[in-house]
């Protein structure tokens, strides 16, 4: 995940412990749960920036 384009360690922390450990899951994985810390906003960004890179390494 730490080649998502804009992501922090403590969101990657975050995403680890709710059991996304990979770009690609964080591409596909809805958002269900609360962050610990920041904002649902900043956890939906990073999920679509992982979407477009996810989508262009498929290109």
């Amino acid at each position: 995940m730490s080649l998502v384009a804009g992501i922090s360690k403590s969101q990657m922390g975050e995403l680890e412990r709710n059991g996304v450990e990979t770009m690609a899951a964080l591409a596909a994985v809805p958002l269900q749960w609360r962050p610990e810390r920041g904002n649902v906003k900043s956890f939906e960004k990073v999920r679509e920036q992982a979407r477009i890179q996810v989508e262009g390494r498929e290109r």
